[in-house]
């Protein structure tokens, strides 16, 4: 069902053909995601390399992705299963990933200044103002969540999902902390959800679920 419904978001459809990285970012994050996991159930190798790999790569193409990485880091305490190895393992998971995606971004930031390609940017834009703020919010609730991010026909199914984790069984706390990364990642760039709603695509695997 959820792979259904983020088959027929619009704004993936419409963003599959242009030039924004953040459908490349956001599939990058969901394999590393869910190699991630398996590496959290498994303790294999191999799924803590394509997780490591997978992270950096959706981290390098916007920077917003490497998120999939708190809800990891809380299922990881949760188990409560801090041998030395696995520690290490996960520690190194994280330091490659955030590497790749700082070097990668302070070398862009090098090639912006030495070529002046300034229509390229990395800064924290939010919002200018409180009212300002408001308004961005409420566009992106009432105009940008129901008409390019599930889409009227979809939006029922949404509420009527999102109703029955509230009221039938406890929304898990991965997904909650999710959410909050992403929130806090929200107010940070506020000003840019003004023109480039589609910055808020990070949001779609918590809709999904």
């Amino acid at each position: 069902v959820s792979a259904t419904f983020l088959a027929f978001v619009p704004e993936l459809f419409y963003h599959g053909i242009n030039a924004v990285p953040d459908i490349a970012a956001l599939t990058a994050m969901l394999w590393g995601w869910i190699a991630g996991k398996r590496w959290l159930m498994q303790g294999k190798v191999l799924h803590a390399l394509g997780c490591a790999l997978a992270l950096a790569l959706a981290g390098m193409s916007k920077m917003q992705f490497l998120v999939a990485g708190v809800p990891l880091l809380l299922e990881f305490v949760q188990q409560r299963n801090y041998s030395p190895k696995r520690v290490f393992t996960g520690l190194l998971m994280g330091a490659f990933a955030a590497v790749c995606t700082f070097g990668w971004y302070a070398y862009a930031a090098f090639l912006v200044k030495q070529y002046g390609l300034h229509e390229f940017v990395h800064q924290m834009r939010h919002a200018r103002s409180i009212a300002e703020g408001i308004n961005i919010l409420l566009k992106t609730l009432f105009s940008d969540f129901p008409e390019i991010f599930t889409g009227y026909a979809m939006l029922p199914l949404v509420a009527a999902g999102a109703y029955a984790i509230v009221k039938f069984r406890r929304p898990p706390l991965h997904l909650f902390f999710y959410v909050l990364a992403c929130t806090a990642f929200y107010f940070l760039v506020q000003y840019q959800f003004l023109h480039h709603g589609y910055y808020a695509i990070i949001f779609l695997p918590a809709l999904a679920f």
